[in-house]
């Protein structure tokens, strides 16, 4: 396995209804990923011009 550091990904933020958020991400934001049986702390860049994903919304990095 190679493990890496930074990756891309396209995000749907669930909103409240959905079981997630109730208040909006922007860059910075550190959530608790889980991969596997590892915990991590990640932090999130969103893309250029993208100031926050609302809950609902989504947000495709290509």
């Amino acid at each position: 396995m190679k493990p890496y550091s930074n990756f891309t990904a396209a995000l749907h933020v669930l909103s409240k209804e959905e079981g997630g958020r109730q208040g909006p991400i922007v860059t910075g934001f550190r959530p608790e990923v889980y991969v596997r049986t590892v915990g991590l702390t990640a932090s999130m860049e969103l893309p250029e011009g993208v100031e926050m994903v609302s809950p609902g919304e989504d947000v495709l990095e290509v």
